[in-house]
Parts: C-alpha cells; sequence; structure tokens
C-alpha cells in the first residue's frame, strides 16, 4: 500500500481538457465513472455517482476528500485497506497493527507514525473514517470466501499449483507455493 504502488497513472489527449493545474498525490487515486458521464454522455446511474471526477480533482476540489484503496490477493495472509486524507495515510492490515505516515514531512513512507504518542488522536480518527467506508475484517472475510470459492472451482490448491501460473516468481531454488 505504499504511494508508488498504488498510484494510478493517467494519460489525456492534448486538448481534452485544456490546462489544468499539477495534481498532488493524493489526487491522482482516480474513479473513471464519473467523468464518462460528464464528458460522454452516459446516462448517469439512477442513485447518483458515489464517486468524485478525477476531472474535479485536477481542477483541485475536494482535495481534502478521503481516499481509499484495498488490496486482496493470493498469498495474503489478510486483506490490506488504506485511507489517505490530507498529508496523512492509515493502513489497515487484518490481523496486523496499523501504519500511520505523515506523507508531508515523510513521502517516502519510512517513518511509522502508528505507535508515536502524538499521533494518537490522528490515527484513532483514521480508523473510524475508515470504518465508516467498510468493516476491514468483513471484507476481508468475504474476499477468502470468493477466493475460496474461484479455487476450488479451479480444481483446489494442488491444481491451481500445477498449473504454475502465479502472480509471482518463486526465488531461484524454492517451488512455487500460496502460504
Amino acid at each position: 500500500m505504499y504511494t508508488k504502488k498504488v498510484l494510478v497513472s493517467a494519460l489525456f489527449a492534448a486538448g481534452v481538457l485544456g490546462a489544468v493545474a499539477t495534481p498532488s498525490v493524493a489526487q491522482i487515486y482516480l474513479q473513471v465513472g464519473p467523468p464518462a458521464v460528464r464528458y460522454e454522455a452516459v446516462p448517469a446511474p439512477r442513485d447518483g455517482y458515489p464517486g468524485v471526477s478525477p476531472l474535479e480533482l485536477l481542477e483541485k476540489r475536494h482535495a481534502e476528500r478521503a481516499v481509499l484503496s484495498e488490496y486482496h490477493a493470493i498469498g495474503s495472509t489478510g486483506g490490506i485497506t488504506m485511507l489517505r486524507k490530507g498529508k496523512w495515510k492509515y493502513v489497515h492490515c487484518v490481523g496486523y497493527r496499523p501504519q500511520l505516515f505523515d506523507l508531508g514531512s515523510d513521502p517516502e513512507e519510512l517513518v511509522d507514525r502508528a505507535e508515536d504518542p502524538a499521533c494518537r488522536a490522528t490515527l484513532r480518527g483514521l480508523e473510524a473514517e475508515l470504518r465508516r467506508f467498510c468493516d476491514p475484517e468483513e471484507v476481508d472475510a468475504r474476499a477468502k470466501r470468493r477466493q475460496a470459492e474461484l479455487l476450488a472451482r479451479a480444481g483446489g490448491r494442488a491444481a491451481a499449483l500445477a498449473r504454475g501460473d502465479l502472480n509471482y516468481t518463486p526465488a531461484p531454488g524454492q517451488a512455487p507455493d500460496i502460504n
């Protein structure tokens, strides 16, 4: 969930958007639906669209909104959920202690501030905000159930390993495995 790993690169054709400001890191997390509705005359969903257009983010609107990212994949022991808000980045790892980074003073995410007493209120506030979006433990359990269904459909663990198309490259001399 480090910033360089979750950034989404976006290329815009010259002239389509005109001159826009350079986005901040928090503004680069994108949702594609809203601009399609706004610029391509795609009908909006009846219930509205629960997102913010990256075009609005480029125009510097919604600069302090919370941004959520989730990771559930093969080989992960638990789901990872990241909440970015302002200069803070909160990372919730199911089954592990949380991480907290001050990206204003530590853009490379080298100093975990989660156990810093001066950041206790920030940590609690960001966790509460994350839980307004989702229950990370419930989402993780749901993802694992779905992964188990897919694994069973593929013939089980042994069959999946025998296929050899894992999402990683084992180290030399290491047999492919999913722990």
